[in-house]
């Protein structure tokens, strides 16, 4: 049986890795961004921030962050290239629109060459009567976004960055445009926590792969609170906001750090870098940052602003969404006033679709007649036609080749005409929902495994049709699929001009054609139920074969970033479950805890009724799920075989250890941490948890751990410590940086969440040491409500939450198997 059961783990773990090797094999690496090279010499000129800490009141969070007023590692730079650093270098005065480079978790102030080269580079060959500062805070590369211990005094740095940047201008000038990465955004926007910072002073905000809505993983209460109260004070200070537009953009699927659902915000105006005309490509969590593609369209919005920072402040919308939503492409109403353009006919908009070219020697207007169809697809030569919807220039065209194009619900485009000027023309078609399929594709459950076999969709195209449509219902599931144009064949052309669009509203994904055939993957990674629209445009001399299919790298990738923190709950109630089990079957006599397929199915009903009890709605996922679940368990029992038997060896070697406990170094602990309030509950915890694991395993015979099964309270009990220190192990690594980095005074942390499991784990220590395991046999029933209580968790759970949670479970669990660590020390 013993063999068996290896073999089993042997073959789950190797399925496991079958995974991970699938998803990293399959999921496209390479990166299609272009580089921004800087080709003159680069200047970080320093800029000396002078900060008062005097400005911490008594009412103020920050008075229990020991640190939170010391910046000594922090800096500020001025970026420069050319003559303009040569004039900065040389009088020290600054007279340009200023921009603040804000970096992320792990950022640097470099990170702002792309940027600022760019900016420098098109001023001075433009001869732009304006230059821009472009200044850079640097973190010294913290972790902002695994620990909010470092976000406040981030914030109250970047408070004195602008303030000491506006003295600089004489005069003020009318605003600061903020260009912010990952964590930045968040400390940008938590500016206006400050009840004395002044609106008025932030010009603009764009934001790249920045988590608006929530933290990428709620790892500590700090960071969560820092959400809420964000939030909160942008809608209380609304109005005076009302000028102030956050452009947030997102890199979609290559950025596995922020998903998209996370950049998006009501207050923020979003878009995904594979949904930007000129961009139209998926960007990693860094290279969204120096994407050349996407550094020149936002280059372009900060000279829109620059230009005329009034003109701006009136049209910002519009400016935003034509050059994030649209081609960019200037578009200006001249059917009206002196020289008014002159009506032309009408255009009757069908099945077939209609051309119509203005062989007229001035402009004319032509509406728009539709009464069939459920969306209008348009196409007009890149030049100076443009579209009117409401009587107003529509800047909602793309652009493929050398033509522009859009696609109308038909209910708007009946309300829309077209501007022709002289020999060019327009192509209307009315398309149908239902042209490839009754009904929408439903992506489901059942389509993980339909895709294995055959497509979700699949048929055959006509060219002809100009653009089809196929309508998809995502039912509530995180999944990605594909959808791929073939080309098949094309008269009197080598290759033909075709495209594919996932997407819904204002989203959207547009193919590469860099491959042999056109393909986009469209995905739900918020599991919520949608509708969207995959639009094939095709060229007219060509046929295609079209499909839509699972796509199951990057479905594994949002499954396992959307799911890992939850896993971690999850394992945890697993861990429970075996406990439980064990303890039933121990009660019920030693022939049934000697039966492996026993335990196994005993821990493997208890988990399942903690899945029904817990908000997984999908059962085929949470099928999925508890194997992932179980491979993890299986390897951290393992870890803890491993760990008995070395802890073991060492502790019969020291013979000390066999004397002398680690209580006396347990009351020392209990000292600092109840007495000193600015004791790291990170380092603490850590140092409690080593402690309660060298006490347990010191008095193990090395026979009795040739004898252990992987499902005895020994090896459990372990499996608890070891996650213990997984979870909170690097977070007490990030703590002795931190110390080593700011000194002594750097331990104490607002809001520690790893405080009070460590109240409650000193607890249970000094219980245990002081009273026998008879006094604790009415805590058998703890492990039943650690399961209810796991079970209640959801995606917006803290870590400190599963800290109180495993603290209690450790201590429980040590409790009970006293008896047994007695009788091995007597042997």
């Amino acid at each position: 049986m013993r063999k068996l059961q290896a073999l089993v783990s042997a073959l789950i773990c190797a399925f496991g890795m079958t995974i991970v090797v699938f998803v990293l094999r399959y999921r496209p690496t390479i990166n299609k961004c272009n580089m921004t090279y800087m080709y003159r010499f680069m200047h970080f000129m320093p800029i000396e921030i002078s900060v008062n800490s005097s400005t911490i009141g008594d009412n103020d969070a920050a008075k229990f962050y020991s640190f939170s007023s010391s910046f000594q590692s922090y800096s500020t730079i001025l970026y420069g290239e050319g003559v303009y650093a040569n004039n900065f270098l040389s009088t020290g005065r600054v007279s340009g629109i200023p921009v603040i480079f804000v970096p992320g978790n792990g950022g640097s102030s470099r990170q702002v060459r792309s940027l600022g080269s760019l900016l420098h580079n098109k001023t001075e060959s433009r001869k732009s009567p304006f230059t821009f500062d472009v200044f850079a805070v640097d973190f010294n590369e913290e972790l902002t976004g695994i620990a909010g211990m470092y976000l406040e005094r981030q914030i109250r740095y970047v408070e004195a960055v602008v303030e000491h940047i506006w003295n600089l201008y004489s005069p003020p000038p009318q605003g600061i445009v903020f260009v912010a990465h990952s964590m930045g955004g968040v400390v940008v926007r938590s500016l206006l926590r400050n009840p004395y910072f002044d609106a008025s002073r932030i010009a603009l905000i764009v934001t790249l792969a920045t988590p608006h809505s929530a933290p990428p993983e709620p790892l500590d209460d700090f960071l969560a609170n820092a959400y809420v109260q964000m939030k909160d004070v942008w809608e209380k200070r609304k109005e005076e906001l009302s000028h102030v537009r956050v452009v947030s953009i997102s890199g979609g699927l290559r950025d596995v750090l922020v998903p998209d659902d996370l950049t998006d915000d009501a207050a923020v105006i979003h878009f995904s870098t594979s949904s930007i005309d000129g961009v139209e490509l998926d960007a990693d969590h860094l290279c969204i940052v120096w994407c050349n593609q996407l550094v020149r369209i936002t280059s372009r919005l900060l000279f829109e602003y620059a230009s005329s920072p009034k003109k701006f402040a009136s049209g910002a919308d519009r400016i935003i969404h034509r050059l994030f939503s649209s081609n960019g492409r200037v578009r200006e109403n001249k059917t009206t006033g002196v020289g008014a353009i002159a009506d032309g006919v009408t255009i009757m908009v069908n099945r077939i679709p209609s051309v119509v070219r203005n062989s007229a020697s001035l402009p004319l207007k032509y509406s728009l007649s539709v009464s069939v169809g459920d969306w209008v697809f348009l196409t007009l030569a890149a030049f100076s036609s443009y579209l009117l919807v409401n009587e107003q220039p529509y800047e909602g065209m793309h652009t493929l080749g050398k033509h522009e194009y859009c696609l109308l619900p038909a209910n708007i485009a009946s309300q829309s005409s077209v501007v022709l000027y002289p020999r060019e023309a327009i192509r209307a078609v009315a398309v149908f929902e239902n042209t490839l399929t009754k009904t929408a594709v439903s992506v489901n459950s059942v389509s993980l495994f339909a895709s294995l076999l055959l497509p979700l969709w699949e048929s055959g195209i006509n060219g002809t049709s100009v653009a089809v449509v196929l309508p998809v219902k995502f039912e509530g599931v995180v999944i990605a699929v594909e959808a791929e144009l073939k080309e098949i064949s094309c008269n009197g052309k080598a290759k033909g001009v075709s495209r594919v669009e996932f997407g819904s509203g204002g989203s959207r994904r547009v193919s590469d054609r860099n491959g042999p055939y056109d393909s986009v993957v469209g995905f739900s990674s918020d599991g919520i139920e949608k509708d969207e629209l995959v639009l094939f445009i095709l060229d007219s001399q060509c046929q295609y074969d079209a499909s839509l299919r699972t796509n199951y790298a990057y479905t594994l990738q949002l499954l396992i970033r959307k799911n890992l923190f939850t896993a971690v709950f999850h394992i945890t109630a697993y861990l429970m479950c075996a406990w439980i089990a064990s303890t039933i079957l121990n009660n019920v006599g030693p022939r049934a805890l000697d039966s492996d397929r026993s335990v196994f199915i005993l821990t493997a009903f208890l988990y399942m009724c903690f899945v029904v009890m817990s908000k997984m709605n999908d059962g085929i996922f949470a099928a999925f799920f508890a194997l992932f679940v179980y491979i993890i368990v299986s390897l951290l029992q393992e870890m803890a075989l491993l760990t008995i038997g070395f802890m073991t060896l060492v502790s019969n070697s020291m013979i000390y250890t066999r004397y002398y406990g680690l209580r006396p170094f347990d009351g020392m602990l209990f000292v600092v941490f109840f007495t000193i309030k600015t004791s790291n509950g990170f380092i603490m915890l850590t140092i409690l948890i080593l402690a309660s694991i060298m006490e347990l395993l010191k008095t193990t015979s090395t026979k009795s751990v040739l004898e252990l099964r992987k499902d005895s309270p020994l090896v459990l009990l372990t499996v608890a410590h070891l996650l213990a220190l997984l979870c909170f192990g690097p977070f007490c690594a990030c703590s002795v940086w931190n110390v080593l980095k700011y000194g002594v005074e750097s331990l104490s942390v607002y809001e520690d969440p790893a405080r009070f499991p460590s109240y409650l784990l000193c607890i249970a220590l000094f219980l245990r040491s002081v009273f026998s395991r008879q006094c604790f046999s009415w805590l058998s029933c703890v492990p039943v409500v650690a399961l209810a209580v796991l079970a209640s968790t959801d995606d917006k759970t803290t870590l400190s939450y599963l800290g109180v949670v495993l603290t209690t479970i450790i201590g429980v669990m040590r409790s009970s198997i006293g008896n047994r660590v007695t009788e091995v020390r007597q042997t």
